[in-house]
């Protein structure tokens, strides 16, 4: 015996509610799943950084420092030898070569991190000192020639410390993206039963659009509001600068992804709006369910169908 019309719709928007709620949630965790977990785009994205001027500006700083410290030439050649490495150094973070050494830093900060549980974020740039000393060849040949051979086997070390609790979030995160997949994959099944087990499965259809429209718009909306709260820690300046993007190449894509769910809830609400079932059509069956209705005999005739 069928559930009474009312149980079903019930029973139908209150699995909605619940395929929305996994949605919600599955989205978020399945992006940083990704994002994190996965070296190639971890690499790419922050690779990607390099075009942005306040990023490069805080590496060739960091890389400058060292280089300076490294380099011990004769007292008359200092200030040019000083001026020299901040030209060249400037020269070299702008290169293929130094995105190529700092991709693979960055592969291996991503392997020590997500595979070896390091606490410790510590980017080491190999073979940047021979950067460095090339680029010095060419702005400067005379300093050049006082610069120790040991500086090309130079190691910078862009950053570090101890990020216990950064890492480990981190890490959990990466690792909840099987769980966010998982949710999204019920999310959908969720739907597709609210959908089947409906009375009125075009209303129940556009409830479903409804509520992925109503997802995309609370993530949008979280971003939004998340957003401006962290940056708004970085002072103001190169460092807000360099945090935004940061922010942008790894958390973007995020935004982007509730807005294409959010309009994909809002086309499916929409076209099951739009369409309309057929006037002097209803259920089989009678009123109801799907067949025809019969009219009844007019007064005073007798209906002869058999």
């Amino acid at each position: 015996m069928r559930a009474p019309v009312h149980t079903r719709r019930r029973l139908s928007a209150a699995l909605a509610c619940l395929g929305a709620i996994a949605v919600l949630i599955g989205v978020p965790l399945t992006y940083a799943g990704h994002v994190l977990g996965n070296s190639a785009q971890f690499s790419a994205r922050a690779t990607s950084l390099l075009n942005d001027p306040n990023i490069r500006s805080l590496i060739a700083q960091r890389v400058e420092e060292q280089a300076i410290a490294s380099v011990r030439v004769p007292p008359p050649f200092q200030g040019a030898a000083t001026k020299a490495v901040t030209k060249a150094v400037d020269a070299a973070v702008q290169t293929p070569a130094f995105h190529r050494v700092f991709d693979a830093a960055i592969l291996d900060l991503h392997k020590s991190v997500f595979v070896s549980d390091s606490d410790t974020i510590t980017l080491r740039l190999a073979h940047v000192g021979k950067l460095v000393v090339d680029e010095i060849h060419r702005v400067a040949p005379g300093v050049a020639a006082q610069i120790p051979p040991s500086v090309s086997h130079l190691m910078i070390h862009i950053s570090g410390g101890n990020f216990a609790q950064a890492t480990r979030a981190a890490r959990a995160i990466e690792r909840a993206h099987t769980e966010g997949v998982l949710l999204l994959i019920a999310g959908g099944i969720v739907f597709l039963l609210a959908i089947a087990l409906a009375a009125e499965r075009r209303r129940a259809a556009r409830y479903v659009g409804i509520a992925i429209l109503v997802d995309g718009v609370l993530l949008v909306a979280a971003y939004s509001i998340i957003r401006p709260v962290v940056l708004s820690r970085f002072a103001v300046g190169q460092d807000r600068s360099a945090a935004t993007a940061v922010w942008n190449a790894f958390l973007s894509g995020l935004r982007s992804d509730a807005v294409i769910l959010a309009v994909a809830g809002a086309v499916v609400a929409a076209v099951m709006f739009a369409i309309r079932p057929r006037r002097g059509s209803v259920s089989r069956g009678g009123p109801g369910r799907g067949g025809p209705t019969r009219r009844p005999p007019a007064r005073g005739t007798t209906d002869m169908r058999v």
